[in-house]
């Protein structure tokens, strides 16, 4: 049995219909299934987690822990054009149509396989498309989140890809409430002293009791 690897274009003979081969040529890692020949490579991350939490921490405000996880691309090389689809289910905003770009190595490391098939990700070219090549490129991310959104920074460029959390929505209800409070306790205040300076001053001190005792339970 014949393969073409299609980093370099060369011939490699095999014997058997299941197997990874090595390209003698170009050193790819080749995983194929009779005439399926699949890459699979990662791109090579150039930041770390302490640059990661710093490009989050300017945005969010907050001192935020990451950690590293690799992201399946399937790469799929047709004459006309090359489409990249995500290997994993996921809402992320944006994900859909990120091109992971940086230097590709060959992948080396254990990652789990993606949840999108080959056929599957075939499946979403255009028809009668001739496809020429296809590969996994896992693309490292630095993956965060908070109680308003989950982030994920792109271990080699840079950017920064994120979604809010609908927890997070939650907090808008808490300052409805903080509200309605404040209100109840403004008439109570009406009540109880006739006299407006009194009414005044106890109002002020009280609503900015309530301020920061609701500010403190959402930043602390």
């Amino acid at each position: 049995m014949e393969i073409r690897c299609p980093q370099c274009d060369a011939v490699i003979k095999t014997g058997i219909e299941h197997k990874v081969v090595k390209c003698p040529y170009c050193s790819t890692h080749l995983y194929y299934e009779k005439d399926k020949v699949l890459t699979k490579e990662s791109i090579k991350p150039t930041l770390d987690a302490r640059v990661a939490e710093s490009l989050l921490h300017n945005i969010s405000g907050k001192k935020l822990k990451v950690k590293l996880e690799y992201f399946p691309f399937y790469r799929i090389k047709m004459r006309e054009q090359t489409i990249f689809l995500p290997g994993k289910k996921t809402d992320l905003i944006g994900i859909n149509s990120y091109i992971p770009q940086g230097d590709r190595i060959t992948l080396e490391i254990e990652v789990p396989e993606p949840d999108l098939s080959v056929e599957e990700a075939l499946q979403q070219t255009e028809e009668g498309e001739e496809i020429e090549s296809i590969g996994l490129i896992y693309l490292p991310f630095f993956t965060s989140k908070d109680d308003n959104a989950v982030y994920f920074v792109d271990g080699a460029r840079g950017n920064i890809l994120s979604n809010r959390i609908e927890g997070g929505k939650t907090s808008g209800k808490n300052h409805h409430t903080f509200a309605l409070l404040s209100f109840t306790i403004i008439v109570l205040v009406a009540l109880f002293f006739p006299s407006l300076p009194f009414r005044l001053i106890s109002v002020a001190i009280i609503t900015s009791l309530l301020w920061y005792y609701d500010k403190g339970k959402h930043h602390g």
